[in-house]
């Protein structure tokens, strides 16, 4: 097993600056320790020919054929080759890995991940105090919006004074005759949509003339039906 001296190591270890893991089932050694300890990994053993002792592993090669080999159905050997090649680089680079916080494993092994967990925290307080304040301005805009007891009161006597279901009648008879005379539908149409707003601007003033305009509504539908019987005469 090599030493931690360099001096005591051999030309070819020595040589090498990556840390070198044996496949065998011999003790790690001393500097493979100290490269697990500082990135953070863990060391684990498991039965040969038994997947089940590997579930990482098993897990990954789940991902490699539910994400890349079973959507892009490679057609030979290289083409194969490729697709892992390109996966694997997009799942260390690109893909976010729930497991360690929704970073890459990149940026995780390069200690990025308290830097960009930091950022987004800072990014969802901003966004939370802008909805904040949105609702607050929202509250202050209404509050300040009159409300109905700030409002005036309507005098109805003088509304029913300047317009009145009577007025409105007198008018609606005055010239639904030469309507009548003329023969023309589109005029009675017409007249009939005007004396409608008419009665809807009075009976929206006061709610004590709703017997009166029932009233006012069925003369004014004697007067349609008469209309209607008239010009049917005409084109006879």
């Amino acid at each position: 097993m090599p030493t931690s001296s360099p001096a005591a190591r051999p030309a070819s270890i020595a040589s090498c600056q990556r840390p070198a893991c044996s496949p065998d089932r011999r003790p790690p050694s001393k500097d493979f320790k100290e490269f697990i300890r500082l990135t953070g990994m863990s060391h684990v053993r498991t039965s040969a020919y038994y997947p089940q002792a590997n579930g990482k592993l098993e897990r990954w090669h789940k991902t490699l054929k539910g994400e890349c080999i079973r959507l892009q159905v490679p057609r030979s050997r290289e083409d194969a080759r490729r697709l892992v090649g390109e996966f694997v680089i997009y799942y260390n680079t690109v893909r976010l890995y729930s497991a360690i916080g929704y970073v890459t494993p990149q940026a995780r092994l390069e200690g990025r991940h308290t830097h960009i967990l930091a950022e987004r925290d800072r990014k969802l307080a901003e966004a939370r105090q802008r909805r904040q304040q949105q609702r607050q301005a929202e509250h202050d805009r209404r509050q300040c919006q009159p409300t109905v007891t700030d409002r005036p009161a309507i005098d109805f006597a003088a509304v029913r004074a300047a317009v009145s279901l009577a007025a409105v009648l007198d008018l609606v008879v005055d010239r639904v005759e030469p309507v009548l005379e003329d023969g023309s539908l589109r005029a009675l149409e017409a007249l009939g949509r005007e004396a409608a707003e008419l009665l809807a601007l009075v009976l929206e003033r006061d709610q004590d003339l709703l017997a009166e305009g029932a009233g006012a509504g069925l003369e004014l539908g004697v007067l349609g039906c008469q209309s209607d019987v008239h010009a049917r005469a005409s084109c006879r």
